[in-house]
């Protein structure tokens, strides 16, 4: 009897801490009990996670006496309470392009305010935690500048180009690093055409080139090992897009759709462009392939136009959108539900919408969204 007894107690002993335990009952990064008072500031120190960015657009004379056009302004949103959020930035600043590092307590953002001509705008270290903005040096020009940021996987630096050469098209890998403040070139071949669009973990870039002349292969996204190495081409055809307009010869301008690589989900998501086909036009709609291309999976986009990818949450299976609408009563890409956030299940396709600019008092549009 005695012996029955220790054994139901063990069994109960047992049992409780099976209840307790999260990679038993639930996902290890479950989102904890907020305070009954959760911020935007107790996000930001303590669930950067969460954290969607968004550089929200206002009219010239929003606010009063604003002069040189529409104003650009960073906002921090909660992504459980899209209620919750507040200006990172104030008007000093014209916020382009943000994105968020891999732990998402920092971030680079670009600033038109500070545009270098062939360069790109200024770039700007924001430490999100603590509050802290820094532009960054260059050697050359009066400030760090460019655009394509991909943060590498420790956020100790990250890897950028500059804005497009204005006759020939040219652009090259960089590499800066943050604690030093200097930057490096990682491949550069004037006047070719090659950036980085992502990293691939742990040390494996993601660029796409022209430079047919050193892989003797077409124009599109190759592999790049971090010293500027050409691995190999990824040959999944959806991923190069071709215009067929009747007032140009066929495939005669290339257009480079936008493109994520997920880690958790093992698979790319990208925009497959439409076409231009006897005056129809066909609307982009955004897919998902596997790394060899044998999974292929895509979802239409019905009453708006694609226009960016967001962010991936593992947590609720969501992907998070940039969509331009084209509803009747909408006032274009800067209309009231102009550039929307919207949230894809990658499973069902099923698509709803997230967060509209009219959240904001008198912001009327968004221009660039990061989660």
């Amino acid at each position: 009897m005695k012996k029955l007894g220790i054994i139901f107690l063990l069994s109960l002993i047992v049992l409780s801490l099976s209840f307790c335990r999260k990679d038993v009952n639930g996902p290890i990064d479950e989102i904890p009990d907020p305070p009954a008072d959760r911020t935007i500031d107790w996000v930001i120190q303590n669930r950067p996670e969460d954290l969607v960015a968004v550089v929200a657009v206002f009219p010239e004379r929003y606010p009063a006496g604003g002069i040189g056009g529409n104003f650009q302004q960073l906002a921090l949103f909660d992504y459980y309470n899209p209620e919750n959020y507040k200006f990172a930035t104030d008007t000093t600043y014209r916020v382009t392009d943000p994105v968020f590092s891999n732990d998402k307590t920092k971030m680079i953002f670009g600033d038109m305010r500070r545009y270098i001509w062939d360069r790109g705008p200024g770039l700007v270290l924001y430490d999100i935690v603590q509050n802290t903005f820094e532009q960054l040096p260059d050697p050359v020009a009066s400030t760090l500048a460019g655009m394509n940021v991909v943060w590498d996987v420790n956020d100790m630096g990250f890897y950028f180009s500059y804005e497009p050469y204005f006759v020939a098209s040219a652009q090259s890998v960089f590499y800066f690093d943050l604690s030093s403040k200097t930057y490096t070139a990682v491949y550069h071949h004037f006047p070719m055409k090659t950036y980085p669009v992502e990293l691939l973990p742990p040390d494996t870039l993601i660029v796409f080139t022209n430079d047919t002349s050193v892989t003797h292969q077409p124009e599109g996204y190759y592999y790049m090992t971090t010293n500027g190495q050409f691995i190999s081409r990824i040959n999944i055809d959806k991923l190069i897009y071709y215009r067929e307009d009747a007032e140009y010869p066929l495939n005669l301008y290339p257009h480079v759709g936008k493109i994520k690589w997920y880690e958790d989900l093992q698979l790319f998501i990208f925009e497959e462009q439409g076409n231009f086909i006897s005056g129809i036009y066909i609307k982009d709609r955004i897919a998902l392939t596997s790394r060899d291309g044998t999974f292929y999976k895509y979802f239409p986009v019905n009453e708006v136009y694609f226009e960016d990818f967001i962010g991936w949450n593992s947590y609720d299976k969501k992907i998070l959108v940039l969509l331009s609408s084209e509803r009747p009563g909408d006032i274009g890409i800067w209309g009231s539900y102009g550039m929307k956030i919207a949230l894809l299940d990658y499973q069902t396709g099923e698509m709803k919408e997230f967060l509209l600019p009219k959240i904001i008092t008198s912001c009327i549009a968004f221009a660039w969204a990061v989660y």
